[in-house]
């Protein structure tokens, strides 16, 4: 499962401009839409049982919310996405369904294209192989690095730092 729109070409807006018609729009696309796709396969899934996986594509931002306004939809998405993999995860596993959750980092692409982000996606494509290949595959892969930082060390890391010293630098 990889739906992603950030919703609004405005990253740089304020938080107040991003109002209920953006969220639906980028929550029907992140979160609704991966629901679909897997309740679409998830009856095979079942069927075929150990062995069968979901593999949903997050985003570093499931884990921090940087001080970007006009991408709060976006995050708020990707922690949907991070509680619906866990949450899939601990329900599905009994039936011998794995889910995984790839968390990128900073990679251009059409929804990114700050100067530095990465083109090499090798170790992107490393993952998602290993998560789809790898007879246990990790609940969470995390790939690649957000300003030189890889996002392991980043997801692992910020979560610890007090929210008042995280909101004074807008992470």
């Amino acid at each position: 499962n990889n739906a992603g729109i950030t919703g609004t070409g405005t990253e740089d807006a304020p938080a107040e401009l991003a109002g209920p018609e953006l969220y639906e729009k980028v929550l029907a696309t992140n979160v609704v839409g991966v629901a679909r796709s897997t309740a679409a396969f998830l009856p095979l899934l079942v069927q075929h049982g150990r062995g069968a996986r979901i593999v949903n594509i997050g985003s570093y931002f499931g884990e921090i919310a940087p001080g970007i306004g006009g991408l709060v939809p976006y995050v708020t998405s990707k922690h949907a996405v991070e509680g619906m993999s866990d949450g899939m995860r601990r329900t599905l596993s009994p039936q011998g369904v794995a889910v995984a959750l790839i968390k990128p980092g900073d990679y251009e692409s059409g929804m990114n294209s700050r100067t530095s982000a990465s083109s090499d996606k090798s170790d992107l494509v490393g993952c998602m192989r290993d998560a789809v290949t790898h007879p246990r595959p990790q609940s969470r892969y995390y790939c690649g690095q957000v300003n030189g930082i890889p996002v392991a060390v980043l997801n692992r890391v910020l979560p610890i730092v007090p929210d008042w010293l995280r909101d004074v630098r807008g992470i």
